[in-house]
């Protein structure tokens, strides 16, 4: 079986975060409660169900807010562990004929974040490359064009949208 380039930078970065989430505390070094709190559902690095069997692990941790995922970009968590989180943007898609929101999300305390990654500005100029693995693995974790993208938002459209329930 063949690999694409897009599959190998996938399953290189898979294999990162693996090497990076070996060890480590994921707590909150500050001991406050910060953020939006969101319970992990799938840790970086394991399968995210979908109906592609095979498919490549999921290179962020996923939780839910209000019935939408978020990917929080960091370590691996433990699945049923609880993080403080701040929103940074928002993937559209469109998947079988309807617009998906995903959010993409930061550990809130300072202390918990490893990547170097303070807000959408970061993520789309010096993290781009993270921002291209996430919106690729998105766009083909369902399979080969089922999804189709429809753009980045920033902070400020995800905090509008929530607090507005417009999603």
């Amino acid at each position: 079986m063949k690999m694409n380039s897009i599959s190998k930078v996938i399953l290189l970065l898979v294999f990162a975060v693996g090497l990076v989430s070996c060890g480590g505390d994921n707590t909150n070094k500050s001991g406050k409660s910060e953020g939006t709190q969101i319970k992990i559902n799938t840790p970086a690095g394991q399968s995210w169900t979908t109906g592609v069997q095979g498919y490549l692990p999921c290179p962020a941790n996923v939780g839910m807010y209000r019935n939408m995922p978020v990917l929080i970009l960091c370590d691996a968590l433990k699945k049923g562990e609880t993080i403080g989180v701040e929103f940074l943007a928002a993937l559209r898609l469109e998947e079988n004929g309807g617009k998906n929101y995903y959010l993409i999300a930061i550990p809130a305390a300072s202390g918990d974040r490893t990547m170097p990654i303070d807000d959408f500005s970061d993520l789309i100029t010096s993290q781009s490359s993270a921002k291209w693995i996430i919106e690729q693995y998105m766009l083909n974790r369902n399979g080969l064009g089922q999804a189709s993208l429809i753009g980045w938002e920033d902070k400020s459209y995800v905090v509008n949208k929530l607090l507005n329930n417009n999603f």
